[in-house]
């Protein structure tokens, strides 16, 4: 075998071996960033209540939010933030009624759970990294005997997105 063979061989398989390089390296991001969507934000939103008596027939309702960033990159608020809405369901419905919770009685209608981080009408200061959990805290007060229908949105940072998360309880 003559060197000139031997550096023939060479250059072709350094050019093969480039090319699968390239092609498990186009593979790769495509599975990354297309298929398992790594860049896109991934909010986990959970709401508990918990009721404490304050007064005769009154409750304070505590409505804990809790936001977790289960995905791989840090997430903002938008300019809406994240609202909570309370709503009564009617206590005289018959069976098999379907409720529309638009239709319900608002007691807290779109209020701004993060308001107290906006700054300059934006959130810069408030950013959930990769992992971490935060929680929030709204109180209400309610009378006893109620039914009540909790939504909370999560907006996107341009407001075009939002996650929302609902709950029912009954208050006794």
């Amino acid at each position: 075998m003559k060197l000139q063979d031997l550096d023939l061989y060479t250059e072709i398989i350094s050019k093969i071996v480039t090319i699968l390089g390239i092609a498990i390296g186009g593979f790769w991001a495509y599975w990354i960033f297309f298929l398992k969507r790594t860049g896109v934000w991934n909010l986990q939103m959970n709401i508990s209540t918990e009721s404490i008596r304050y007064k005769r027939n009154l409750i304070l309702l505590l409505i804990k939010v809790s936001l977790k960033n289960v995905g791989n990159v840090k997430i903002s608020p938008g300019p809406s933030g994240c609202t909570l809405s309370v709503r009564k369901i009617p206590g005289n419905l018959p069976l098999g009624t379907i409720v529309d919770f638009e239709s319900c009685q608002s007691l807290i209608e779109q209020v701004d759970i993060l308001r107290r981080y906006k700054e300059n009408d934006n959130y810069d200061l408030y950013e959930i990294e990769p992992n971490c959990e935060y929680h929030e805290l709204e109180t209400i007060v309610i009378s006893k005997g109620q039914s009540l229908f909790i939504e909370v949105k999560f907006f996107s940072q341009d407001d075009s997105d939002a996650i929302t998360e609902y709950c029912i309880i009954n208050i006794i």
